[in-house]
């Protein structure tokens, strides 16, 4: 088998003929043996996304970019520059994410504001999501408190 381009991403194909998967899906077949050009791209500082196979680590499937869900990080208090998810009462914590773009998603009840930082973000709660804010912005809500489900940096 071997990688073949197609698009912007790398698909498998089998070499007695035609394309066993391809895009960004993971295939159910293994690459035994890249090509050099698709060697190359495995090792190059190109960003990308890789499906491996749990059992064997053969390559199913790469696709180029990295997914959208895994850059943004989370901690249970808030820095200045942080999106920021404010508790509305003790004992619940504050909770700042950072990072580049992503969306964290969780559980924090008793939101009373919210803050975008250095951000341009999306916050959600229980029902609904408010839109895409620029850096800066002051959040506040016309209840005391929500239940906070997401926060998205773009």
């Amino acid at each position: 088998m071997r990688l073949k381009w197609v698009g912007r991403s790398l698909a498998v194909v089998a070499i007695s003929g035609g394309i066993v998967a391809g895009g960004v899906s993971a295939a159910h077949a293994a690459i035994s043996e890249p090509t050099a050009s698709s060697a190359s791209f495995l090792v190059s500082a190109v960003p990308k996304t890789v499906t491996l196979d749990a059992k064997t680590g053969a390559v199913l499937a790469v696709s180029e970019g990295l997914p959208m869900t895994t850059m943004i990080t989370r901690r249970s208090y808030c820095e200045p520059t942080d999106a920021c998810y404010r508790a509305s009462r003790v004992p619940y914590a504050d909770h700042g994410f950072y990072g580049s773009a992503g969306t964290s998603t969780g559980t924090w009840p008793n939101r009373g504001s919210a803050y975008t930082g250095n951000y341009t973000a999306t916050f959600c709660w229980v029902g609904a999501c408010g839109p895409r804010l620029g850096p800066n912005t002051a959040v506040g809500f016309n209840e005391p408190e929500v239940t906070g489900t997401s926060v998205r940096i773009h």
